[in-house]
């Protein structure tokens, strides 16, 4: 360790979120306490191997007048768990970006066993200018970030805006988040024959995610896979 890491550690020590252990933000024995989720149909539960949102889910929700565009949607666990919270809550709104790290390693492990792909587009979803203004960070954008770094085969594709920011989905029930979405725009290349990755913190209704699905469609002739580390 070097002089500088250690006077940073001195004047602002690293505590564990969890157990208040010292040296970091979450110990290696806390890391080990969350409960993974299993890999399921994001719609009805039912255990699968790869995420799919399955046939018959499809079907009834395009009864109800929601069409899906994302094929797969995987979550590392679920948000209700305290030590998930406290991470995204230091994340977001603690400023603690380290913490981007420690997440993008938990869904790095998840999209190995589940996709198990060779390449990929990682897309995240953009910020709106209000939020920008807010804070000067895209948790989302940092997790992705991570991810390519530990990936050398994955690209991060910063070619996604957003057009129209309506409201922010959190303050929504779940049926305006699908009859209000947020709307995006892609600007960049084609991405035939590319493997797409949608990267977000936390995924409720799919709305946003299946947003940005609708939006990268007419781009790509592969499935569109999303991938977030925790389900509210």
């Amino acid at each position: 360790m070097s002089m500088k890491q250690k006077l940073i550690n001195f004047f602002f020590p690293k505590y564990c979120l969890n157990c208040q252990k010292l040296n970091s933000w979450l110990c290696n024995d806390c890391l080990k306490k969350i409960k993974l989720s299993k890999t399921t149909c994001f719609l009805c539960g039912k255990n699968n191997k790869f995420g799919e949102i399955c046939s018959i889910c499809l079907y009834y929700q395009g009864e109800k007048g929601k069409e899906w565009y994302i094929n797969n949607l995987i979550w590392t666990a679920l948000y209700r768990q305290k030590i998930c919270k406290s991470l995204i809550t230091s994340l977001k709104y603690g400023g603690v970006i380290e913490i981007a790290d420690i997440l993008a390693k938990l869904l790095n492990e998840k999209i190995k066993d589940t996709y198990n792909l060779k390449d990929a587009e990682i897309f995240y979803i953009p910020s709106s200018s209000r939020q920008k203004k807010l804070r000067d960070f895209n948790q989302a954008q940092l997790i992705a970030k991570k991810l390519v770094k530990k990936n050398s085969n994955f690209n991060l594709n910063n070619n996604l805006i957003l057009k129209k920011f309506k409201q922010k989905q959190t303050s929504k029930n779940i049926k305006k988040r699908w009859h209000n979405p947020n709307q995006f725009i892609y600007q960049g290349k084609s991405l035939q024959n590319k493997n797409i990755i949608i990267v977000d913190d936390i995924v409720t209704s799919g709305a946003t995610l299946n947003q940005v699905a609708k939006c990268l469609k007419p781009y790509t002739n592969k499935k569109i896979r999303g991938a977030v580390i925790f389900k509210s």
